[in-house]
């Protein structure tokens, strides 16, 4: 029995030799193993399984990608793996040898990590000719990359340029950079579909796809799990600024911060349709842009939950909502478990939250709106089933927010929409009609609550003062226009 691949690729014998591993390494473009005359270039016998092997910049990453199998173990030593074979990875999928069908699914990942103190140690710069991995990472097949920084990735025709998992893959980024990569497809630095990712710890900057999800996208049943990960100038052509999640995908974000990023339509930060699902918790999104849903827009049967503290600070939209929930689609905000908070967004309509047509939404808990400003309104609500209740501590308040237009607080409208609202606080808010040129008829303001267009408001335990109009001839914290309130 020997060791083999003692210059550039070295196993490592751990533990009583229980099984026999075979991998074939060719390193035919590395001339320092070759005179070495190890025989890098012949199949590798490894005393444990899986083996465990370690490289250095000097050798043909690509190649030796491709001889893992499921349950290895590759380490790079600090350094830049750039040109020539640093990319271009193929990943082999598990399967059972004599007929090729499916393993037992997610089981011993290939497992690829850089050994630097940091990310930044190890480098994997693509130098914008392909893809960090080529083709598409299959079911049951499970990776995992630990501890690297991957830049200039470029993938055509297709989304991922950093990679493309489906059917059942399991993807896990732990401690990783990714920068300056893009797509002309979805998702500019991954695209998954009917698979899981797991990303911990990472930070993914500058990235852009020419379609959905400048970062990442999720389609056809994908799960993400994002852990305080930074998603940062990241953009999009269409939708999802950040992230895209479509066709009932779903992403849980915990600890997480979207800043910087801007999708061209919807979603700033994040956009979820066609019964897709967000849940949100410890996150900040801020400064995101777009046309509508500055921060996210959710559509479409699908539905949003924050809680634990979220705040949404700064965003900004060109039409409609810092978050724009639309069609059939459910927003919770919960704020028993910590203050969720809206801050300086600021845009042209319903700058905090718009919702539209058939929806749901429940706030609970100490929820507060402040400093926005807006051509139209705060928080807008048209054609939904509003519920508003405090917890034992706090409740919902709208503070400080001011409009060019009408109300900067709450407004509620539609025949369709019923709000049952209880312990909130609408003060300080101000509309300042005409400003800027715009006019309204006289008589509209409603700076605190607007109900409007026969909508139906069921109001308790509230409070709703020192809210402002200029001119003072319109009326200031209340505006109930073909409305009831009970």
């Amino acid at each position: 029995m020997r060791t083999c691949c003692s210059v550039l690729l070295a196993a490592r014998a751990r533990g009583p030799r229980q099984h026999l591993a075979t991998y074939t390494l060719t390193l035919s473009h590395d001339p320092v193993a070759q005179a070495a005359g190890d025989g890098c270039t012949a199949t590798c016998e490894c005393e444990t399984d899986p083996c465990r092997f370690t490289a250095s910049p000097q050798v043909n990453l690509a190649s030796v990608v491709a001889g893992l199998v499921p349950g290895a173990t590759l380490t790079l030593a600090p350094g830049t793996y750039a040109g020539g074979g640093s990319c271009g990875w193929s990943i082999q999928a598990a399967s059972t040898p004599g007929n090729g069908s499916v393993s037992v699914v997610h089981e011993r990942p290939i497992t690829i990590r850089g050994s630097g103190q940091s990310a930044s140690d190890v480098l994997i710069d693509c130098q914008a000719m392909g893809a960090v991995v080529d083709g598409a990472i299959n079911g049951p097949t499970h990776l995992r990359l630990e501890n690297m920084h991957f830049k200039s990735a470029q993938r055509s025709g297709v989304g991922g340029s950093l990679l493309r998992a489906e059917r059942g893959a399991l993807i896990v980024i732990d401690n990783c950079r990714v920068t300056d990569c893009g797509s002309d497809g979805e998702g500019g630095a991954i695209l998954l579909s009917n698979s899981d990712l797991e990303i911990r710890g990472s930070h993914f900057e500058v990235l852009r796809a020419e379609v959905n999800g400048g970062a990442l996208a999720l389609v056809n049943g994908a799960r993400a799990l994002l852990i305080d990960s930074t998603f940062k100038d990241c953009s999009a052509g269409n939708f999802g600024g950040a992230a895209f999640v479509l066709s009932g995908s779903s992403c849980v974000m915990d600890g997480a911060v979207f800043a910087f990023n801007e999708a061209g339509a919807k979603g700033g930060g994040v956009f979820a349709g066609d019964n897709s699902h967000l849940n949100v918790s410890a996150t900040v999104f801020k400064n995101n842009t777009s046309i509508r849903g500055g921060a996210a827009m959710v559509q479409f049967g699908s539905s949003l939950r924050i809680n634990r503290g979220s705040t949404f600070i700064g965003n900004e939209n060109q039409a409609y909502g810092g978050i724009y929930l639309l069609a059939d689609s459910f927003l919770e905000i919960d704020g028993s478990g910590g203050r969720i908070e809206f801050v300086e967004n600021h845009g042209w309509v319903a700058v905090h939250i718009n919702v539209y047509l058939r929806c749901h939404v429940i706030f609970r808990g100490d929820i507060l709106f402040t400093g926005g400003w807006a051509r139209d309104q705060g928080v807008y609500i048209w054609d939904a089933i509003v519920e508003i209740f405090k917890d034992s501590h706090a409740g919902t308040r709208f503070q400080n927010n001011w409009a060019q237009l009408s109300s900067a607080g709450l407004c509620v409208a539609s025949p369709e929409t019923v709000a049952v609202v209880e312990g909130i606080v609408s003060e300080d808010n101000n509309v300042r009609l005409g400003d800027e040129g715009y006019t309204r008829v006289a008589g509209e303001g409603g700076t605190g609550v607007w109900v409007w267009t026969m909508a139906s408001l069921f109001l308790r335990n509230s409070i709703v003062r020192r809210n402002s109009v200029s001119p003072k001839s319109h009326p200031s914290s209340f505006l109930f226009h073909l409305s009831r309130l009970r």
